[in-house]
């Protein structure tokens, strides 16, 4: 008789264990697109995929959002707070799993070199136009008038290109020649847009985009 309360606590541990490997092993949450936000008006934050349902909390660079509502294939939380433009890590934890995304702030901006070639990425969300400046040196962040967010090239940094959005499409350019200035060979390379949204008529500086230097390792 004296065995029956060791019985029920050994039968009450592989319940709780059985009921851990469950939660453990159930569905993963699949991200599949997350809708970018303008910076300075980011809403909610809206993810949808699968498996999302059961979610329990949603992080954003590490920091936990509120969820607002949850079904299965879309999961909202929020509300989200201005920021600076560029990109964000995004958690869905549901029990033991985690399922991972980004988000883009907009304008956000991406570069990557190849030999003496850039390709540049340009992201305003809509028809709008853009100023792309460049420097090999950089200064701590400063907020210029009429403009959100920060520059942090010179305010003397030499423009790259000028142009349009034609549509809500990212802009990709391929093949750009890579600047070269005397003495600056093993700096890297930084890259800045001013992007103007004529629907919002706001103008917002992208993210710094950095590219290695020639003959950097970590570079191509």
């Amino acid at each position: 008789m004296k065995l029956l309360p060791s019985l029920a606590l050994i039968l009450a541990g592989l319940t709780a264990l059985a009921g851990a490997a469950s939660a453990q092993a159930g569905p993963v949450p699949a991200i599949t697109s997350i809708p970018s936000r303008k910076a300075w008006a980011p809403g909610n934050l809206v993810i949808n995929g699968s498996n999302l349902g059961l979610a329990f909390q949603v992080n954003l660079d590490d920091v936990s959002i509120p969820i607002i509502r949850a079904t299965p294939t879309r999961l909202i939380a929020g509300p989200l707070t201005p920021r600076e433009a560029g990109f964000g890590a995004v958690e869905v934890v549901s029990g033991r799993n985690v399922g991972t995304g980004t988000i883009e702030f907009l304008p956000t901006l991406s570069a990557k070199r190849r030999g003496l070639r850039l390709s540049i990425r340009l992201n305003n969300g809509e028809p709008g136009t853009y100023v792309l400046r460049y420097s090999f040196a950089s200064v701590e962040p400063v907020t210029d008038p009429g403009i959100y967010g920060s520059r942090v090239l010179p305010s003397f940094a030499n423009v790259m290109m000028a142009g349009v959005f034609p549509d809500a499409s990212p802009l990709v350019l391929n093949n750009h020649n890579m600047p070269i200035e005397v003495g600056l060979i093993g700096a890297p390379l930084r890259l800045q847009a001013a992007c103007y949204s004529p629907s919002t008529g706001v103008t917002a500086y992208t993210n710094l985009a950095m590219v290695a230097p020639m003959g950097d390792p970590a570079g191509p």
